[in-house]
């Protein structure tokens, strides 16, 4: 299951993504995505550095990312746009 997660990532088409949350320990990122996946949202996996970072979406800008970001910012309080 985990590894057909992995298979939904793929290169961004647009500027900017909610950052949800960032894990050191890849399977609990891992799970975070399937969950979110899940719920419906389009959801990755981004490696930098020594953390796992989750993200939701893609948008060409900060409006169009608004009716993601708020419902996001719901459960997830410190989530932030940020660019590719």
């Amino acid at each position: 299951q985990l590894e057909a997660v992995k298979s939904v990532a793929k290169v961004p088409t647009k500027l900017y993504t909610v950052q949800v949350v960032a894990y050191r320990n890849e399977p609990r990122a891992l799970r975070e995505v399937s969950r979110l996946y899940q719920k419906g949202y389009a959801s990755r996996l981004i490696k930098e550095g020594n953390y796992f970072v989750v993200c939701v979406g893609e948008y060409l800008n900060r409006n169009e990312s608004n009716e993601e970001y708020e419902a996001l910012k719901r459960e997830y309080k410190d989530c932030f746009l940020r660019k590719f």
